[in-house]
């Protein structure tokens, strides 16, 4: 239902900016393969499809783009060496390659490249309401109800699978804490889920650090005497 649903967006983008259809086919089977690689969890067409339905649900300008930039943002997803903004740009350019088949302009075409080199950071400031009504589709699922919320984070834990388990937990309650300290939400549609998306990442944060402090105590009781001694010193 979700790639359907995808499916029927992209080819409504496509014709709406003068895309062949067999142009169309070939890309929408890049875009569905990118989306189905394994090691996927979260980054899927779901994710791209529950960020399209938002965007049914809130008055954007400029849907095309948006749909665009919605499509593209994850189309390249690498957990072991994405970092640092490397996804995100990878993800603009292979937009680029698609956008220059399109009758969009160059100013449209730098738009969509902002909105999706900066969902690295998901800072809003200073971008149009459609490109902060759309970092905050990305956000969204921070601000969702436990059960959803928990879902994301296995996912996403899965997606890490290749990090151990004392760097998955120091690495994630630090972006968690990062996150639950500033404003998550650039847009004032999303303001109402601001204090439920801090919870969800205190909470989560909270679990992870309270799992390392157990870790630690175990560890330390496991050593004995030695062990207590060197816990005195820290």
């Amino acid at each position: 239902m979700a790639t359907a649903r995808v499916r029927r967006r992209w080819a409504l983008a496509c014709e709406s900016l003068g895309v062949t259809k067999p142009k169309e086919r070939d890309w929408w089977r890049r875009v569905e393969t990118s989306y189905n690689e394994p090691g996927r969890h979260y980054h899927t067409l779901v994710h791209i499809d529950a960020m399209l339905t938002l965007a049914t649900q809130h008055e954007v300008q400029d849907g095309v783009a948006v749909d665009l930039a919605t499509i593209f943002h994850d189309i390249i997803y690498d957990a072991i060496d994405g970092g640092q903004g490397r996804n995100e740009r990878e993800s603009a350019q292979v937009f680029v390659e698609f956008a220059h088949s399109t009758t969009m302009t160059s100013d449209r075409i730098n738009k969509v490249v902002e909105w999706i080199e900066r969902t690295w950071s998901h800072d809003g400031a200073g971008l149009d309401s459609d490109g902060q009504l759309f970092m905050d589709f990305d956000m969204s699922i921070l601000g969702a109800e436990r059960g959803a919320y928990a879902l994301y984070a296995s996912q996403v834990r899965l997606e890490y699978g290749h990090v151990n388990w004392l760097y998955w937990r120091i690495g994630r309650s630090q972006f968690l804490s990062s996150t639950s300290s500033n404003k998550v939400f650039s847009s004032p549609q999303f303001a109402a889920l601001e204090d439920k998306a801090r919870l969800n990442a205190r909470a989560e944060c909270l679990k992870l650090r309270l799992e390392l402090f157990v870790a630690a105590c175990v560890a330390v009781a496991g050593l004995g005497v030695a062990g207590r001694v060197m816990l005195s010193l820290l």
